[in-house]
């Protein structure tokens, strides 16, 4: 018997996903996405909240953040177990 892998399950860019340009530079949060092009907000180095729209085939998905999901064949956990693994009790 062969064992499966694990294997990462990176969402589609969406409002809420963490975002490069593909280039590299800063993580960003997207904001929306209309027409291929997702408006992306992000904190300076100054700490100054900085709002572009970019095409978003010019983004790759952040390996910061919590924007990947590990799935594990065989795991049986519900939608608020993962939200808790990722994100911690509120």
């Amino acid at each position: 018997m062969t064992a499966r892998l694990p294997r990462v399950v990176e969402p589609s860019l969406e409002a809420g996903g963490v975002v490069q340009l593909r280039s590299g530079g800063f993580s960003m949060v997207i904001e929306s996405v209309a027409d291929g092009v997702a408006t992306c907000v992000w904190a300076d180095k100054q700490g100054k909240i900085r709002r572009e729209q970019l095409a978003a085939a010019v983004l790759k998905r952040s390996t910061e953040g919590t924007d990947m999901i590990l799935v594990v064949p065989g795991l049986d956990a519900s939608e608020a177990e993962i939200d808790e693994a990722v994100w911690g009790k509120h």
